[in-house]
């Protein structure tokens, strides 16, 4: 588990994805941890596809990814504010996501 996969730790090359960085928070556990990326990173669409490419996990893990989704955020902005606008944005980002469906 990686426990904040969103677009300030994933590397692009030519708009590939070539690498994940920030692993302070790696450990084994709930693969919803994970998930969570869908609406830390993604839109709708990109939501929507994601999920259908990952069809291994139940609804009930994909609504714990939800949640994990938004103690993230929560938290993010609880603690940071406006201070660190690059991870208020993610956090913003995501909350709108939350709220879209």
């Amino acid at each position: 588990m990686h426990a904040d996969l969103h677009r300030g730790n994933l590397l692009f090359t030519d708009g590939e994805l070539t690498g994940v960085i920030d692993w302070g928070c790696a450990a084994a556990g709930d693969p919803a941890g994970d998930l969570m990326t869908a609406w830390l990173f993604l839109d709708e669409r990109g939501r929507a596809q994601f999920r259908r490419e990952l069809t291994e996990f139940d609804d009930a893990t994909w609504v714990r990814a939800r949640g994990w989704a938004l103690e993230l955020s929560v938290l993010a902005l609880a603690r940071r504010g406006d201070s660190n606008s690059f991870v208020a944005g993610i956090a913003r980002h995501t909350l709108a996501q939350l709220l879209a469906g």
